[in-house]
């Protein structure tokens, strides 16, 4: 393949995802809807994960401002749950389920809070800056 050719884009890896739900909710910018994208990339499989918000500044293209003006909308619309953080050191992020979400079939949807595992994964955080965590699936 080269650059203009036609392609399967259903098959680039780490796509960018948002409910189709969430694309209509004009009480969320287009930045926070972009930002939740690249958060449910982040989080893959296991539906969760760590990392600054540097980090997700510089890979969004945006500034830190922005950054935390996002999550602060995403936190607000009951889109996501941030634990830990602070002070320079990373977060966790979680989705929390919306009423107009709609479950794929046989999904599993829950997540176990399970605080030591938590204290666990900012540590890995810390000691990895940069890095996305969770480290395991």
């Amino acid at each position: 393949m080269k650059n203009g050719d036609v392609f399967n884009i259903s098959k680039v890896s780490r796509p960018v995802r948002l409910p189709l739900e969430m694309v209509n909710d004009r009480r969320i910018s287009s930045t926070a809807k972009v930002l939740y994208g690249l958060m449910v990339g982040y989080a893959g499989s296991v539906g969760y994960f760590s990392l600054g918000q540097r980090r997700l500044a510089e890979d969004l293209g945006v500034s830190i401002d922005m950054i935390r003006h996002a999550v602060r909308a995403l936190k607000k619309e009951k889109y996501i749950l941030v634990k830990g953080g602070g002070h320079g050191h990373p977060s966790i992020y979680y989705f929390l389920w919306r009423d107009e979400f709609t479950p794929l079939p046989g999904a599993g949807l829950e997540i176990n809070l399970d605080p030591e595992f938590h204290k666990m994964i900012l540590k890995h955080s810390r000691k990895y800056p940069g890095s996305v965590a969770p480290f395991v699936d």
